[in-house]
């Protein structure tokens, strides 16, 4: 039976000379993988509505562990991200943290809105302010899955006010100076990346639009990402082949 997928492509592999294996995140159905057979055919002319960030409504055959596509028509393509190498490995970067989060077949619609949303602020944002949006992302994308730590106070002595917080990968949330262990594990956060953290948590994605972030040192939002990809490798036990790539380019 032949089915609608509403969705962006957040992989493209090749998977045989002219046939191509893409992970799709859709409004539907989350995840899936689709075989796009002879996509790199003109004759095809799917070359457009499969390409990586492009999202496209696809009408595919269901089987038994991916999809097959008849047809594809292009919805909306964030071109300028392909065009800038920061743009780009941020947005690679967010698009591999959806693969590893979720697994065939699963997938929130508020996701698919996240991540929309996300690759358009990527697309339009200032350079300077694109670590603030991708730390928003993963903050957002932990919390949509149930995952975000708690930063509200010290999990163990719930203190409030604290010179310098912690992160605590293991429990799953912030612990002040005096209750700080010697754990390597542990990752220092001052007062500014607190607020910072807090913040992102709860702002609505439009408030990023040319939002000022200049109380924040830039290498601070740098900084944080690299906190929480440690956090979230712990969480799922999984991790991205991107970051590494992402922190060479920002400096980490």
């Amino acid at each position: 039976m032949l089915r609608k997928l509403n969705g962006i492509v957040i992989k493209n592999i090749k998977f045989s000379e002219s046939d191509r294996i893409l992970t799709v995140f859709t409004k539907e159905r989350g995840k899936v993988s689709i075989l796009a057979k002879k996509a790199n055919s003109p004759k095809r002319k799917i070359i457009t509505q499969t390409a990586m960030f492009v999202w496209s409504e696809f009408m595919c055959y269901p089987g038994k562990n991916m999809y097959t596509l008849r047809s594809a028509d292009y919805i909306k393509g964030f071109y300028k991200i392909e065009n800038d190498l920061e743009r780009l490995m941020y947005a690679s970067y967010i698009a591999e943290l959806i693969d590893i989060f979720y697994d065939e077949e699963l997938g929130e619609t508020i996701t698919f809105n996240l991540l929309a949303f996300t690759l358009k602020l990527i697309e339009d944002e200032k350079i300077e302010n694109l670590s603030y949006i991708t730390l928003a992302f993963m903050l957002k994308l932990l919390g949509i899955c149930g995952f975000l730590p708690s930063m509200e106070n010290c999990i163990v002595c719930n203190e409030k006010k604290s010179d310098i917080y912690y992160l605590d990968r293991v429990n799953g949330g912030i612990i002040c100076g005096n209750c700080k262990s010697r754990d390597s594990y542990l990752k220092q956060l001052n007062d500014v990346q607190l607020k910072l953290l807090k913040e992102l948590i709860h702002i609505k994605l439009k408030d990023l639009r040319d939002k000022d972030f200049l109380s924040v040192p830039k290498k601070s939002g740098e900084y944080l990402i690299t906190v929480f990809d440690d956090y979230i490798v712990y969480t799922l036990g999984r991790k991205t082949n991107t970051y590494k790539l992402l922190c060479q380019m920002i400096g980490f």
